[in-house]
């Protein structure tokens, strides 16, 4: 209606009912974390090989389908009256998505890779499926090989820190690799030969490499100090980071009705307290590995510590064996930083950044739940969901953790909490569903944990595509003999001129051959993008998100030119 005014509101308010998709639930959203990965990628190199064949009748439209349908399968019915009979419906189904993501790429990346040239005899071709060059490391399967004396070199014959490993019965070679291209690949070769020395220094509870010095105590890092930015990242006076927290948790179904509630003090205990030493059990090359063990009142954990040499990273990964189940309990790890109260807190959400203090609804939601209005304002509320990583600025420099565990927060939960910021995540919660009848989601079982972390330049963009990277796990394949093909040693098939402008989908168009690419803008900005493509465009059209009311663009061929506004998601 001309003249009309629409009321509108801006801005975040934080999901109050993050825990039943996180910590109440863990194994199946890491299954749906997984399949947020995979199946885009699969989408992506699908249509990359039905490019390289001149065909689109082997696209998997109907398994790609079948993927998504379990992938976002569950609804508002997690727990319930006899809801472990949904909670476990809807976990099968997660997995399930992810494990035909994992099938669908797995076939894809074969087919693209037997068109590659080849010219040694132990081939390994590596994957990247984001739109950006990265570094990173890969594991390859050596068990077939006799001898020691294996390492990795490039296609150009340039040896890569190379190390060997034994892994659930196998024989491994584990290499750094720099610059695999975005959307793309880079082929390398296992050969005879010795690694060169990673420079560093090494014992049961410290490392010192060319990015950190590194002291280990009781919980985890008691010191880490940055050599290029001159910093000492954590503030370790009053825990280690890394530290693991088992406090008490009332909270009902999701953790709340009109806020989150707060974990207690009931039997608390940390890490830190408890006894344990560290052991090295691995140090080469490409990193150095690090074992601890600690017995808590009900359940163990062995927490483990990969320092990398080649690359400005830690990974931290706790197992617990025994989880016992036990009720109204919550796990957290934590990372104290030595930085100003007022540190700028940011994340990631679906197509999209979070800075907490800035973009959040300026105003109380109101309405009502069973606890009453929703009075509180959203800056306020914590923990919150994440995508990919937190990440953290002030007093000169930033962290980032990134993590498959979708649940984080900033503010210290200790009962004397400390003013600067405490990076934490909360592993398990386990509480009662918030049916009078419902089921306990008590996570009885084995469990397993994952953070990388890393300290950059200040500002959340430094740490950006390092939260994201360590979701999506480079995929290597192993090529044991010369093949003839069209595709050079190294390729990028996509590639976005700015590292902002996030490629997050290739994919076939529903009703013919026709080929969709979705950009994400997340730095802010309006800018002007060029995309670069392996295949000549004939012509191209801007459509809505649902890949509806075409606009033709007067552009052609192997490079184009897109206008994108800031924070926009254009198909």
């Amino acid at each position: 209606m001309p003249g009309a005014k629409i009321d509108s509101i801006y801005g975040e308010r934080p999901n109050l009912w993050l825990y039943i998709h996180g910590a109440g639930h863990y194994q199946a959203i890491k299954a749906k974390r997984k399949a947020a990965v995979s199946l885009p990628a699969a989408e992506i190199f699908n249509t990359i090989s039905c490019q390289l064949q001149e065909d689109f009748s082997s696209y998997p439209q109907e398994e790609l389908e079948t993927g998504w349908y379990n992938a976002i399968y569950p609804d508002h019915g997690w727990g319930g009256k006899n809801g472990y009979i949904t909670d476990s419906l809807f976990r099968v189904a997660l997995e399930t998505g992810n494990q035909i993501g994992e099938k669908l790429l797995d076939a894809s990346l074969n087919r693209i890779a037997d068109g590659i040239q080849l010219n040694n005899s132990r081939n390994i071709v590596v994957f990247n499926d984001l739109s950006w060059d990265r570094d990173g490391y890969v594991s390859v399967d050596i068990s077939n090989l006799k001898g020691d004396a294996w390492v990795v070199s490039d296609w150009q014959g340039n040896i890569l820190p190379t190390q060997r490993r034994s892994h659930e019965s196998n024989n491994e070679l584990v290499f750094s690799l720099n610059a695999l291209p975005s959307i793309g690949y880079k082929s390398f070769v296992i050969q005879k030969g010795n690694s060169k020395d990673a420079h560093i220094s090494v014992g049961e509870n410290y490392c010192d490499n060319q990015f950190y010095e590194i002291r280990l105590g009781p919980g985890g890092i008691t010191r880490l100090y940055d050599k290029e930015l001159n910093k000492e990242v954590f503030n370790t006076s009053r825990m280690a980071a890394g530290d693991l927290f088992h406090m008490g948790y009332n909270g009902n179904g999701a953790g709340e009705f009109t806020q989150v509630t707060p974990p207690n003090y009931d039997r608390m205990e940390r890490a830190h307290e408890m006894e344990g030493s560290w052991c090295l059990v691995e140090s080469c090359p490409v990193y150095s590995r690090f074992t601890s063990t600690y017995q808590m009142i009900s359940f163990s954990v062995q927490q483990i510590i990969t320092v990398f040499h080649q690359k400005k990273q830690i990974d931290l990964e706790y197992i617990i064996p025994d989880w016992p189940g036990q009720q109204n309990r919550q796990l957290r790890v934590l990372f104290p930083l030595n930085m100003e109260a007022g540190a700028q807190i940011s994340y990631d959400v679906p197509m999209g950044m979070v800075h907490v203090g800035k973009d959040e609804l300026k105003r109380s939601p109101l309405g009502w739940a069973w606890g009453g209005t929703y009075h509180q304002m959203p800056e306020e509320i914590h923990p919150r969901e994440i995508q990919n990583f937190m990440t953290a600025s002030g007093s000169g420099f930033g962290f980032t953790m990134s993590t498959d565990i979708v649940t984080a927060d900033w503010i210290d939960p200790s009962r004397e909490a400390v003013e600067y910021p405490v990076i934490n995540s909360v592993l398990l919660s386990s509480h009662k569903s918030c049916h009078w009848q419902g089921n306990w989601y008590d996570q009885q079982g084995s469990h397993s944990f994952r953070f990388s972390i890393s300290s950059h330049e200040e500002g959340w963009k430094n740490g950006f595509h390092f939260g994201v990277e360590n979701n999506h796990p480079l995929r290597a394949l192993d090529r044991p003999k010369k093949q003839k093909g069209k595709l050079p040693s190294e390729h990028s098939f996509v590639r976005s001129s700015d590292p902002f402008a996030v490629i997050t989908t290739i994919k076939k168009a529903e009703d013919d051959s026709d080929l969709v690419l979705r950009l994400m803008e997340a730095e802010g900005r309006d800018k002007t993008v060029q995309i670069d493509l392996s295949n000549e465009v004939k012509a191209i059209s801007r459509t809505d998100m649902i890949e509806e009311n075409p606009k033709q663009l007067d552009q052609e061929g192997k490079v184009l030119h897109l206008e994108l506004g800031k924070h926009a998601v254009e198909t």
